[in-house]
């Protein structure tokens, strides 16, 4: 699926476009266009090359996700006459999975490239651009830059609460029972604790690059900075409770650390008095026996 957004007026006009003369042809009326591909297929994809400058090494290699250098974390990289970022938010069932984000910036045209848990994601950011578009207000693709820069905050930010559910309830099942399935689950969930960290960390510093104006291509206007600014601070809010998420998971190891303790000293003080009651049983015994073999002499 593809679309192309563009303003005329006060009004944003969205086409489903299917070749690239019409994305030529719909932009050269606007002043900045907006293209999205949603799983390209193999007419798109070739669309897309040629918007890069027929780089289609590239598109094959995101397509088939072994580009690893924007495949797994937030980079960006410039190429030719555009810059590439990688934008990947996350969300955690049974485990942590990433979903990549494309953003690829050249002059006036901003082209987004995702998967298809996105369109969620993306449809936010037209309701939030054609808000502003009807009343008038100056946009850009950097406006919809900082504007997916924000959502793929908040939605990186919404797994940090299942993150949190997952370790109450860990700690309160560490209160009644432990053992190699317990230690499983929660060096398990410190590994993806881990991995979003890291991603948050790279998140942060992507933010904090577009914001200073380092990114090749892209230079923001003092509101998209405010969004950008935003969005570093809510991010350094999410790393901090990484952090205590962390410091948590550790504190439930060592309460099975302590309940294991726990557990083997009652064991010892349980052996312990069954030695102390079996002595006296041989004690006892032995005097009986003693008895008896007076009684005889």
């Amino acid at each position: 699926m593809m679309w192309a957004y563009a303003l005329e007026g006060k009004e944003l006009q969205a086409i489903d476009v299917a070749s690239l003369s019409e994305v030529h042809k719909f932009g050269s009326k606007a002043d900045w266009l907006w293209v999205d591909f949603l799983i390209p297929d193999e007419n798109e994809s070739e669309i897309l090359a040629e918007l890069l400058g027929n780089e289609k090494a590239i598109v094959n290699d995101i397509k088939e996700g072994v580009y690893n250098l924007l495949y797994m974390y937030t980079r960006y990289e410039k190429r030719y006459d555009y810059t590439l970022l990688s934008l990947p938010f996350v969300d955690i069932e049974k485990e942590l999975e990433m979903h990549p984000v494309f953003v690829i910036i050249k002059k006036k045209m901003i082209i987004t490239w995702g998967c298809s848990h996105c369109p969620v994601l993306m449809k936010a950011i037209f309701r939030t651009l054609k808000e502003y578009a009807s009343e008038g207000m100056k946009t850009d693709i950097f406006f919809v830059l900082s504007r997916l820069l924000r959502e793929v905050v908040s939605l990186n930010s919404k797994t940090l609460v299942t993150i949190r559910e997952r370790i109450n309830k860990l700690e309160e099942e560490a209160l009644h029972k432990s053992g190699k399935k317990m230690l499983h689950s929660i060096f398990e969930l410190k590994k993806q604790v881990s991995t979003l960290h890291r991603l948050l960390s790279l998140e942060k510093g992507l933010l904090c690059d577009v914001r200073e104006g380092i990114v090749p291509n892209v230079r923001l206007n003092e509101e998209a900075k405010l969004v950008v600014e935003d969005s570093i601070n809510n991010v350094s809010q999410d790393l901090e409770f990484m952090d205590s998420y962390d410091r948590g998971l550790d504190s439930i190891l060592s309460l099975l650390n302590l309940g294991s303790i726990h557990r083997v000293e009652t064991s010892i003080n349980f052996l312990t008095i069954i030695l102390v009651i079996a002595t006296i049983i041989l004690v006892l015994l032995e005097l009986i026996a003693r008895s008896a073999h007076a009684a005889l002499i």
